[in-house]
């Protein structure tokens, strides 16, 4: 299985790898900044002792696995696993996956 990821650059937000123009960088950063906000909005039902890393950021990751193609749990591990840190730190602050 192929997996693709997004080339970001250490210090850029996808916004800036995307969109040309200042406007519309600043409306996908808040666009962004919005669905990280919205996921954090979601209950966490894990224990406290078992959270290594936020829900918001754990459901971002699987999110954009799944839109590069990952069918299955595996398949999302493996996206994270293979993403850049700067990617993981784009979606909600995580330095490593593994």
């Amino acid at each position: 299985m192929e997996v693709l990821h997004a080339t970001v650059r250490p210090g850029d937000t996808p916004a800036y790898a995307i969109f040309p123009s200042r406007r519309a960088r600043r409306r996908a950063v808040s666009r962004h900044d919005q669905l990280l906000l919205v996921l954090s909005s979601v209950p966490d039902p894990r224990k406290p002792r078992g959270r290594r890393y936020p829900l918001a950021a754990v459901i971002a990751v699987a999110m954009c696995a799944v839109l590069a193609g990952a069918k299955g749990f595996t398949a999302i591990g493996q996206w994270a696993a293979e993403s850049t840190a700067a990617t993981l730190t784009v979606l909600g602050r995580m330095t490593s996956c593994l």
